[in-house]
């Protein structure tokens, strides 16, 4: 990896569960050279959903302030 891209990496947060959308964010605004590549998943085949309403909350609540975070260090690079 080129020290660049070590630095995108840095700005995100640990355990941040929405990780390459900020990254694609970071390349994004800093006009760096990116690659997209559509993926796709097969529907579910059976089984129940894992995730109820308190995780989604849950998830919702730490997204707000990982939200914040990524945005004090976009605001302290520059970005």
């Amino acid at each position: 990896m080129r020290i660049d891209e070590w630095e995108n990496i840095k700005l995100i947060p640990k355990d941040y569960n929405l990780s390459n959308a900020v990254l694609s964010v970071i390349y994004a605004r800093k006009k760096q050279k990116i690659k997209y590549i559509p993926i796709t998943f097969r529907p579910r085949q059976g089984g129940v959903n894992s995730i109820n309403l308190k995780k989604i909350f849950g998830i919702g609540k730490k997204a707000v302030t990982d939200f914040k975070e990524i945005n004090r260090n976009f605001r302290e690079y520059n970005i």
